[in-house]
């Protein structure tokens, strides 16, 4: 049997490996690794798509530094979306437009509003896809500076 997470695998025949850098090893369900059967190469390597990405980081509430004295916000997908906020109320568009710094990985302006006051809101063709609450735990991360950084944005 053979078992993996991101692009390492271990069988219990031949041990640990590795699949290409695009891919990922054994499919998961309910967020779960499938132990997979020796040999069943097309469910040990596949390629990740980006429908796979958008739903593994589907819950990401991913915070960073911005470079200066706010912070971004991201969300990962394919459509560019629109960034809300709100004390109360009716959601209010940031000022500025959602930057895509890295394929598909997108950040608001700069927010330097303060989280512990404000819920925000990632938002596609007017459907909220993502939201932070104000008052919950704020982890900023450091800005990424290439995509590899920003998918570990989403790490627990």
């Amino acid at each position: 049997m053979c078992t993996g997470s991101l692009n390492e695998y271990e069988c219990t025949q031949t041990g640990k490996g590795h699949c290409g850098n695009t891919q990922r090893c054994v499919k998961q369900q309910d967020n779960k690794d499938v132990e997979v059967k020796y040999g069943d190469w097309s469910k040990i390597c596949f390629e990740e798509t980006v429908a796979d990405k958008e739903e593994a980081f589907r819950d990401c509430t991913a915070i960073s530094a911005s470079g200066g004295a706010g912070a971004f916000y991201w969300h990962y997908g394919t459509v560019q979306p629109v960034f809300k906020y709100r004390t109360t109320g009716n959601w209010v568009l940031f000022g500025g437009v959602a930057a895509e710094s890295f394929p598909n990985w997108w950040h608001c302006s700069a927010w330097g509003g303060g989280h512990t006051q404000h819920d925000i809101a990632a938002f596609v063709n007017d459907i909220k896809v993502r939201e932070w609450r104000k008052g919950e735990p704020v982890i900023k991360k450091p800005l990424p500076t290439n995509a590899e950084e920003a998918d570990k944005l989403c790490a627990n």
